[in-house]
C-alpha cells in the first residue's frame, strides 16, 4: 500500500493533486495520514473530494490509524476527538497571538515545544511504533513532503529507509524565494536516500550544490499549479461572496501575510494604508503559523482568515504579497502583484523576471496603489514576463509536459511496477 503523509494545512494543496492522479490510475487501497492532529480532516474540502471520488482511500490521523496497545488506543482516540483538536488549536492560537509571545524568537518557541511536549509524545509514538505501522499496512511506498516537523517526520523517513521502503518527498510549496538556503545551515545531503521531487531546475541545482545524489533528484513540475489540476481545483473551491465597503468606489486590496518579514516595516505600512479612505483592504493571515505580523485585536484591519485565497485574489484589484507561493495564483489569475521589497532582504524569483510592481518604500507602495486606483487599466509589468516565469517554474520550461502523470510514473518505478 502507498502511504501519503500530510504534515500541515498548506501541504494538502501540493499533495492532493498527486493523490488524485495516482488514485485515478490505480484502483487500489491508498492511505492518507495526517501528522497534524489540529488539521480538520472531516471538514476539509480537498479531503472530502478524495473520499467521495475514490472509495479505496483511507484518511485518518496518523496516531489514530494504528493503535497496537491500550495506551495507543487511548491517546489515538483522544487525538481523534473533535473537541480535543478544537480546544488545542484555539488555545495555541490564543497563546501565540499575545504580543509577548509573538516577540519571542521562533527558535525559543520550538525549543520549549520540544522539551514540554515532544519528548513525551515520542515515548508513545516511538521508532518501534513507526516500524510496526509500516509492517501493518504492508507499505510499498511512502510519499511525504520534504519539510521539517517536530513530530515524526524524521522517524518516518528514516525507518522507511531502514526497512527498504522507498520514500518520495514532494515540495510543500512552490519555491518563490531565490535564496534557497535561507532557513538552513550549509549542510551536505550526500547521505540522503529519499527521492526528492522539485518543480524546476534551479531548485535541483541547489540540492546538487549540497551534494544531493543526482539519481535521487527528479524535476517534475508543480502539481498544485499545473493546468490539469487547476481545472479540477477551480471546481472544488467553495464559492464565497466577499463584501466590499459601501459608498464610493475603492481600490480592492488584499495583503497575504508571510513569515520571515521585517515586522516593523509591515506594521508601519499598514498603519499608513489604514488612513487611506479610497482603499478597501483585507488581510489574509498566514495559515502555517499561529501568529501574524499585524495586531489581530486592534480592529484596524479586516481579517479574513477563513476566506479562500483564490476567492480573495479573484475579488482584488491588487494583491500585496512577498514570500508565499500563493503569488503564483495571483499570476495565474492575472491580478496585479505589488511586492514590498523593503519587507524582506530575501530575493524573489518574480523579481528576476521583472514580473511584479516592486515598491522600495511605503511611499512608493502608496504611489503604485494610487496609480491603480486612478487608472484601473494600469499594468506595471509585461504579461509576457509572467508567462515565461510560469512556464519555467510550473513546467520547468515545457508547458506540454504531463506533470501529474510523471509523478505517478515515478511512483510506479519506485514500487517496481515499470
Amino acid at each position: 500500500m502507498v502511504i501519503f503523509i500530510i504534515r500541515n494545512f498548506n501541504d494538502l494543496d501540493h499533495m492532493v493533486p498527486v493523490i488524485y492522479k495516482y488514485a485515478s490510475v490505480h484502483d487500489e487501497p491508498i492511505a492518507v495520514f495526517s501528522q497534524s492532529y489540529t488539521l480538520e480532516l472531516e471538514s476539509d474540502f480537498r479531503i472530502q473530494f478524495l473520499k467521495q471520488k475514490f472509495s479505496k482511500i483511507t484518511v485518518d490521523y496518523l496516531y489514530h490509524a494504528y493503535k497496537p496497545t491500550i495506551l495507543h488506543k487511548l491517546s489515538g482516540s483522544l487525538i481523534h476527538h473533535d473537541d480535543f483538536r478544537k480546544y488545542t488549536k484555539e488555545t495555541l492560537k490564543n497563546i501565540f497571538q499575545q504580543k509577548q509571545f509573538s516577540e519571542i524568537p521562533r527558535a525559543v518557541l520550538v525549543f520549549l515545544a520540544r522539551q514540554l511536549v515532544i519528548r513525551g509524545f515520542k515515548k508513545v509514538y516511538s521508532r518501534h511504533w513507526v516500524r510496526s505501522l509500516f509492517h501493518y499496512f504492508e507499505t510499498s511506498l511512502v510519499v511525504m513532503d520534504h519539510g521539517w516537523s517536530l513530530w515524526l517526520h524524521s522517524e518516518l523517513r528514516e525507518e522507511a529507509a531502514h526497512l527498504g521502503i522507498p520514500v518520495m518527498e514532494t515540495p510543500h510549496g512552490l519555491q518563490v524565494i531565490m535564496d534557497l538556503g535561507y532557513r538552513e545551515a550549509h549542510e551536505s545531503y550526500a547521505a540522503a536516500t529519499q527521492h526528492r521531487i522539485v518543480p524546476f531546475q534551479t531548485i535541483a541545482d541547489y540540492f546538487f550544490s549540497r551534494d544531493y545524489p543526482t539519481a535521487l533528484i527528479h524535476v517534475l513540475g508543480s502539481p498544485r499549479f499545473c493546468a490539469e489540476w487547476g481545472k479540477v481545483y477551480d471546481q472544488l473551491i467553495p464559492k464565497e461572496t466577499i463584501a466590499s465597503k459601501g459608498g464610493k468606489r475603492r481600490l480592492k486590496v488584499v495583503y497575504m501575510d508571510s513569515s520571515w518579514l521585517h515586522t516593523e516595516a509591515v506594521q508601519a505600512t499598514f498603519a499608513r494604508l489604514a488612513e487611506l479612505d479610497w482603499i478597501d483592504l483585507k488581510i489574509k493571515p498566514r495559515t502555517r503559523e499561529l501568529f501574524t505580523n499585524l495586531d489581530v485585536k486592534d480592529g484596524t484591519f479586516e481579517y479574513v482568515p477563513n476566506t479562500h485565497s483564490n476567492n480573495l485574489i479573484q475579488w482584488a484589484d491588487v494583491v500585496i504579497a512577498t514570500l508565499s507561493s500563493i503569488v503564483i495564483e495571483v499570476f495565474l489569475q492575472k491580478t496585479m502583484l505589488l511586492f514590498p521589497r523593503y519587507f524582506t532582504d530575501l530575493e524573489m524569483i518574480f523579481e528576476s523576471y521583472d514580473a511584479c510592481a516592486k515598491a522600495h518604500s511605503c511611499e512608493e507602495l502608496e504611489q503604485f496603489l494610487r496609480q491603480k486606483y486612478e487608472q484601473p487599466d494600469f499594468e506595471p509589468y509585461p504579461q509576457e514576463n509572467v508567462d515565461r516565469m510560469l512556464s519555467d517554474i510550473i513546467y520547468n520550461g515545457d508547458t506540454q509536459r504531463d506533470v501529474l502523470g510523471e509523478h505517478v510514473q515515478l511512483m510506479d518505478e519506485l514500487q517496481g511496477r515499470v
